[in-house]
């Protein structure tokens, strides 16, 4: 009976050390609209500006802030189409020289 305890405990202390994943795959939906149409929106009606933008391998994305508001849209470019990745308020723009900063 000892052994078989012995051997659980093990098996539980075994377990409970093996990281588990908890990475998921999530579908939502997006708006896509022509690039030159959503960028104009964007600039004029809710005043964001690029602050950053990056190439992806098959398209490029560019988050837009206002820095008054702190509103910001998250953006993929793809040819002359571009879809909204995400939108939000309370934008913080990090110091990048910075060791420890909190979001």
């Amino acid at each position: 009976m000892k052994k078989l305890i012995t051997i659980l405990v093990a098996a539980l202390l075994t377990t409970a050390a093996i990281p588990q994943s908890t990475a998921v795959e999530k579908k939502k939906t997006v708006i896509c609209d022509d690039t030159k149409t959503m960028y104009n929106e964007l600039v004029n009606e809710y005043s964001e500006r690029p602050v950053w933008g990056g190439d992806g391998e098959n398209s490029k994305f560019v988050l837009l802030i206002n820095k008054k508001t702190g509103t910001w849209t998250f953006i993929e470019f793809v040819n002359d189409t571009s879809c909204v990745l995400g939108v939000g308020e309370g934008s913080l723009i990090l110091d990048l020289e910075k060791k420890k900063q909190s979001l």
